[in-house]
């Protein structure tokens, strides 16, 4: 993987390593729901009927009021983490760069942050400082590092679009 960093509108909850007291949130985190799974087929599916995709419409904004009050009541049942909605400057598929020399270089952190796709995705990630402001992601679930890579991806394919059409 590349440490290529893309500059990007994004905060990160963190907190440094407690001994294994976020390993229970980290393993609810990462976890990839069946809904999840079915809801991504179902929206990857080409050949439906006009009928069966106002069904899916419909169930896609149902299913975004039903995330909106999950996330507000789940909000309060995660661990109170030390830095709260940091802002980072850029992230990439192995590294992140804070705005601000908060970290402690060696030491290891427990960190989440909410990509912000449909549906939301909050992941859960363990981090080692490198310097002051970055870090690389040292462990992360194959379905949070599914979720993470498809963003940055989302994110480059952006600024390759945005950058073709300054040149032109």
């Amino acid at each position: 993987m590349s440490s290529f960093l893309i500059p990007i509108s994004l905060s990160m909850s963190f907190s440094p390593l407690e001994g294994d007291k976020f390993e229970q949130e980290y393993q609810k985190l990462s976890l990839d729901s069946d809904e999840q799974l079915l809801f991504r087929n179902l929206r990857a599916k080409r050949d439906m009927s006009s009928a069966e995709a106002i069904i899916i419409n419909l169930l896609v904004s149902l299913h975004k009021k039903v995330d909106e009050l999950e996330t507000q009541r789940a909000k309060s049942s995660y661990l109170e983490l030390e830095y709260k909605d940091e802002p980072l400057e850029s992230i990439g598929f192995e590294h992140i760069l804070l705005k601000q020399n908060i970290l402690e270089p060696s030491k290891h952190y427990y960190a989440r942050v909410e990509l912000p796709l449909y549906p939301k995705k909050l992941i859960a990630f363990y981090f080692e400082a490198i310097d002051e402001t970055k870090a690389k992601i040292t462990k992360i679930s194959s379905s949070s590092e599914d979720e993470w890579n498809s963003f940055i991806s989302i994110k480059e394919r952006e600024i390759i679009r945005i950058n073709k059409e300054v040149r032109e």
